[in-house]
Formats: C-alpha cells, structure tokens, sequence
C-alpha cells in the first residue's frame, strides 16, 4: 500500500510538471505569434498540445490561427475543427473556422460556420460582416445587405461594415446610399472606400 502510495504521488507530481511545462509552451508559443514568429510559434504551440492531457480547445485553435497565419489553411481547418469538437460552445471557433473556408473558396462551409457563430453569439457585428462578405461573392446582394444593415445597427462605428455595404448597394443600383456609405467608411478611415467614392460617386 505504502509503494502504491509513493507511485500516485509520484504519477501526480509528474503531471503537473507535464501540465506546467505545457502551459508554459503555450505562453511562449502565443508572444512569438505576436511576434510575427511563426514558424517558432508553431513549434511551441506543437509542444504545448503534446504535453497537455486535458486538450485544451484554445491550444488548437491557437495554432489554426498560426497555421493560417503561415496561409497553411487546410492544417489550420484541422486544427480549427479539434478545438470545436473539444469546445462547440465557443462563436469564435466557428468564426475563425469560416475565415479559413473562406480562404478555401468553401463558401457554402463558411456560411455555415458564421451561422453557427451568430446563433451563439447573435450581436457580434463582425460576424454578420463575413457572412455578408460571402454572400457578396455569391452575388447575392440582397441577403448580404440586409447582414451588413444589421451589423451597422449593432456597430454604428464599423468601418468595414459601411464599405462592404457600399458596394452591396452599388450592386443593387442605389448610388446615392453607395457613396454615402463610401464617405461614412472614409470618415471612419476605411481608405479603400476612397477608389470606390472616387470612381463612382463624381
């Protein structure tokens, strides 16, 4: 009884040295990926995930966002999928995911990704702003306008949400909010808008 003892003891201290050894790879896995340092961020992250029995949904999703930073999109939807089948409560995920399939040109994937986000988290306005982004490549005009309305009602102060709609409109042939909205995205010092103010709103 008394060696099983020392084994539990043993077999405990050994995995909070594990657990701290992998927290700590993650600590410096996330400062060289802000550090623009990727491919050293990976290695870290890689170690942090190696070393980390409970799998924490955050370590992949760290290194999905790393993965996608270094454009590797299809490790990063890997890694994007695993933190959801660890955590499906967290709209980031699913966000994060939809950037990634969007990437992929897997539209229809990444419209289900931003649905999902906003189903959990209905009033984060950028969430709105990509799946409108995505029904403008589809051309569909209408539906993304009406995701970028709701996303100004919920963010009056969202740069991109006015530019994007600008072009919704433009599309839909109403000039005059177009190149109101254009002017309100410029005010908010979204400057791409200024070729679009400046080609069709003279």
């Amino acid at each position: 009884m008394r060696y099983f003892l020392l084994f539990l003891g043993l077999l405990n201290a050994w995995q909070t040295l594990q657990a701290q050894d992998a927290e700590q790879y993650f600590r410096e896995g996330l400062a060289q990926m802000e550090a623009g340092q990727y491919a050293s961020a990976l290695e870290k992250l890689d170690q942090a995930i190696q070393q980390d029995d409970k799998k924490d949904s955050f370590k992949y999703a760290s290194r999905g966002m790393t993965y996608y930073k270094m454009e590797d999109y299809r490790k990063a939807l890997s890694d994007y999928k695993q933190s959801i089948k660890i955590n499906a409560s967290n709209p980031d995920f699913y966000f994060q995911k939809g950037i990634v399939e969007d990437s992929l040109q897997r539209y229809p994937d990444a419209l289900q990704s931003f649905g999902k986000a906003i189903k959990l988290d209905p009033e984060n306005a950028q969430y709105y702003i990509s799946r409108a982004h995505i029904y403008s490549v589809n051309k569909d005009y209408t539906v993304s306008l009406a995701n970028l309305n709701y996303a100004v009602q919920l963010d009056e102060n969202n740069a991109m949400a006015y530019y994007l709609r600008g072009i919704a409109k433009y599309n839909l042939v109403d000039s005059k909010g177009s190149c109101e909205d254009f002017q309100k995205a410029i005010e908010l010092e979204y400057l791409d808008a200024k070729t679009w103010l400046e080609k069709y709103c003279q």
